[in-house]
């Protein structure tokens, strides 16, 4: 699929604000085929996912905290079994459908979008053993240190440390 067709409309609705093009389906369709009048098929499907309201369920702006990531995983798949079920399009079709608003409302970084969430869209995603990684209740103030230190040389911080403490206290605490 060509995501031109995805970065234009992004463009539109970001630098311009047109934030309500998607409402009216057939005045969408029209102004995409104006920008890009090569990309017929893939307008088709970006017009069929804002009729059955995947930008308005995709579109957290107005939340105040960001969703998770398994939040926007639920939302996708379920957008995406609803365009397949009401309109019978192809399954790659309708996950670059729905992937597309994500990308445009940012929830996702457009190398999912490019290799049509592949990994990203996994029911059974591998699990952590808890061998791999320890518990953070069970980090000592040092291996907090060690880690910060690690990840970010020269980020540890005053407040960074208090944190650290602070967590170390509450672990002690709730262990009594």
């Amino acid at each position: 699929m060509k995501n031109n067709v995805v970065e234009k409309l992004k463009e539109i609705i970001y630098e311009y604000e047109f934030d309500d093009i998607y409402e009216d389906e057939n005045e969408l369709k029209i102004f995409l085929n104006e920008i890009c009048p090569n990309s017929e098929h893939e307008i088709k499907i970006i017009s069929l996912c804002a009729s059955i309201g995947a930008p308005n369920r995709l579109n957290f702006n107005n939340v105040y905290l960001p969703p998770e990531k398994n939040q926007i995983k639920k939302e996708i798949n379920e957008l995406i079994k609803d365009l397949k079920s009401q309109y019978s399009i192809k399954s790659d079709n309708a996950k670059w459908g729905i992937l597309s608003w994500a990308y445009i409302y940012s929830l996702i970084p457009k190398k999912i979008l490019s290799n049509n969430g592949k990994k990203f869209l996994e029911e059974n995603p591998k699990k952590r053993t808890e061998n791999k990684k320890k518990n953070e209740k069970d980090l000592t103030l040092e291996e907090i240190k060690k880690e910060i230190s690690e990840k970010r040389p020269g980020l540890l911080s005053k407040e960074i440390e208090a944190l650290a403490q602070e967590k170390k206290y509450r672990s002690v605490n709730d262990d009594m």
